[in-house]
Parts: structure tokens; C-alpha cells; sequence
């Protein structure tokens, strides 16, 4: 590989990732002096943080073996063979590769209200935002609000007696009702609905009869569908 092409990789990583780590170490920094008798130390930017450290590590060695010279005669060159450069990156994209879904994940965890949150968690906290999803309000005494971005799920469809794969836009967590509710894209048609899992039986949804909660549902997924990455 090219000398110049593999510093430029690296750079363009550092970019991507740069400013999230940023973010989550320095808001690990604020919140853990307030850790005792919270969740925060479970959190899942906390118990991972070190992966996307190591990966920033790995760029910075990187990026100084590529600008090692040395001297030829009167000229200044590259210490680093094409090969060795070949051998630096592929080291990179094998770590990346084996963590993706770690690193992807932190990416939403670097822009979630949980981030700088130093409360004890009322709701689910980190195990509803699966891969793709990240607090973008939060109510601590009333509701939680996560955003999801292409979170595919099967939702059963009584006409065909069949599953059909849906779009889980927003899922929503009323306290006083104790309910969870979802916003689901089913080709094209938007529905709330109530949502329970059961680690047996799965999933489950049910409708919304209580017009009011239906309305703020809807309100607070219009006021936060822009809070996505």
C-alpha cells in the first residue's frame, strides 16, 4: 500500500471516531465521582469505552511508524515499506472488523442524554436501545424517549397470518402508565403501538386506546425524529 494513501486512512478514522471518543471519555470523567448507588458504572458507553480506546491507540502508533524517515545519501524517505504499510492497516481494519458492532454502537452512545446523566436509571436504560438507538429526551419522572435509526423488527399481521418486517422508529416509556410504547413505519403506514417483551415468548404489541397517551406519543415522536445521526 502506498505510504501517503495509508496516513490518510488513518487520518480519515481519526476523523470519524475523534470526536466521539472525545466525548465519552470526558463525560465518563464528569459522571463517576457521582457513580455510587447508580448504574453508571453499567452503562454501556462505561464497560466499553475501552474498545474504541485501544482503537484510537492502534491509529496514533500507526500514524507515527508511517512518519518515521530515515536517511538515503542526501534524501529523507519513508522508514516504512509499502508492505509494512499494507501490514499496519490490515491490522487496523481486522480490529475494526472484529468490534464493529461495539464501536457502531458507541457512536449513538457519544449523542445520548444517558451520556451526562448522573441519576440512578428509572427506565431500561441501555438494554432498549439495541444496536441503532440513543435517548434523545428524558423525562426522569415521567418518560423516556429513544430514537431509533434503521431498526428493522416482525410485527404479526392477523390478515395474512404472517410476520411482516417493520420499521421500529421511536419506542417510548411512560412511567405512570407503566407501558412502553412504540413507532412503527409498516410500509409507508405509521402506527403506535403498546410494546412487551418477554425473553420467552418474545415480542408483542398490542393498540392504543387511551386517545390522550396516543397524542403524546405522537407529539413527542414529532418533536424528536430530528435527533437522529
Amino acid at each position: 500500500m502506498n505510504i501517503d494513501v495509508a496516513k490518510e486512512w488513518i487520518q480519515d478514522e481519526k476523523n470519524v471516531w475523534g470526536e466521539d471518543y472525545t466525548n465519552i471519555t470526558f463525560s465518563i470523567n464528569d459522571i463517576m465521582e457521582f457513580e455510587e448507588g447508580t448504574d453508571i458504572k453499567n452503562r454501556y458507553f462505561v464497560k466499553n469505552i475501552n474498545i474504541l480506546d485501544k482503537y484510537m491507540r492502534m491509529l496514533d502508533e500507526a500514524s507515527s511508524k508511517l512518519n518515521v524517515k530515515k536517511k538515503v545519501l542526501f534524501f529523507e524517505v519513508n522508514n516504512t515499506s509499502s508492505s509494512e504499510a499494507s501490514d499496519i492497516i490490515s491490522e487496523l481494519m481486522e480490529y475494526k472488523d472484529k468490534y464493529k458492532e461495539v464501536l457502531y454502537k458507541l457512536k449513538y452512545c457519544a449523542k445520548c442524554q444517558c451520556l451526562k446523566c448522573i441519576k440512578k436509571c428509572r427506565y431500561d436504560s441501555c438494554n432498549s436501545c439495541d444496536k441503532s438507538g440513543k435517548v434523545t429526551e428524558c423525562n426522569y419522572d415521567k418518560y423516556n424517549v429513544i430514537m431509533f435509526n434503521n431498526f428493522l423488527a416482525k410485527l404479526y399481521n392477523s390478515e395474512t397470518n404472517s410476520y411482516d418486517e417493520v420499521k421500529v422508529l421511536c419506542e417510548i416509556d411512560i412511567l405512570e402508565k407503566n407501558t412502553v410504547y412504540r413507532v412503527i413505519d409498516s410500509n409507508g403506514e405509521y402506527l403506535i403501538l403498546t410494546y412487551t417483551h418477554d425473553p420467552l415468548k418474545g415480542d408483542s404489541y398490542g393498540s392504543v386506546d387511551d386517545k390522550e397517551v396516543f397524542n403524546l406519543i405522537a407529539n413527542l415522536y414529532e418533536r424528536n425524529v430530528q435527533n437522529l445521526i
